[in-house]
């Protein structure tokens, strides 16, 4: 090599080889994680805290008395109320209009079967 070149040698050149390996398991474990949370959200039910929460959320929301449940502040709580009451669940259902909250799936009453 020539005292005068400008290029150095192929040795001190960095690769870009590890740099877009990192990248790629990086990318990969993200959309690995994406993929497990949706997967896990689509399979796993409420937590047992949620009906407590929508229920004072609707509480506080028609009562205005925010003594039902103080475990936490009560905007998130608001919130859930809001989007049952713009959604109106209780409006009709088939032919009969509901009276219970939100919160109270309703189920037509069972009859007693008279064959054993």
């Amino acid at each position: 090599m020539s005292e005068g070149s400008s290029t150095p040698p192929p040795s001190s050149v960095p690769s870009l080889a590890p740099r877009r390996l990192v990248a790629a398991c990086v990318a990969g474990l993200l959309l690995l994680f994406v993929g497990l949370a949706l997967y896990q959200a689509a399979r796993k039910s409420e937590t047992y805290d949620e009906p407590m929460y929508i229920l004072s959320g609707y509480s506080y929301l028609v009562t205005g008395d925010l003594s039902f449940n103080r475990e936490h502040p009560p905007l998130a709580k608001y919130l859930i109320a809001a989007g049952i009451v713009l959604a109106d669940p209780n409006k009709v259902v088939g032919e009969t209009d509901l009276d219970a909250p939100a919160t109270v799936m309703a189920a037509p009453a069972r009859t007693a079967s008279k064959a054993w």
